[in-house]
């Protein structure tokens, strides 16, 4: 298999944010005043980095939310993912943690 089709996992940040929204959104369960996020960057030994966010209903899941994804890079990190898997990745966090790849042209 070529190279580029393969990706090594080099680190997992995850980092909390609540931002304030401008208008609150009602919801069947309350009125939502804010959004919180896990913002989550994925870096790889190629030198691709993915980013991505995870978003929760409330604050009080927010730290316990950034501390499981967090965990995850013991679990990840050296794991060398083929092409394929990468877009597993991306389906399981519902945005593109690794940015599509082109096809190298060859002549």
């Amino acid at each position: 298999m070529d190279i580029s089709a393969r990706l090594t996992i080099r680190a997992i940040r995850a980092r909390g944010l609540n931002v304030t929204l401008d208008r609150p959104i009602e919801t069947a369960s309350g009125v939502m005043k804010t959004t919180p996020l896990v913002l989550v960057d994925l870096e790889t030994q190629e030198g691709i980095t993915g980013h991505s966010y995870v978003r929760c209903y409330t604050p009080l899941a927010l730290q316990p939310l950034v501390q499981l994804v967090a965990n995850l890079e013991g679990l990840l990190t050296g794991l060398i993912l083929e092409i394929s898997e990468a877009a597993c990745l991306n389906r399981l966090f519902g945005h593109y943690l690794f940015p599509p790849l082109q096809k190298e042209s060859r002549r």
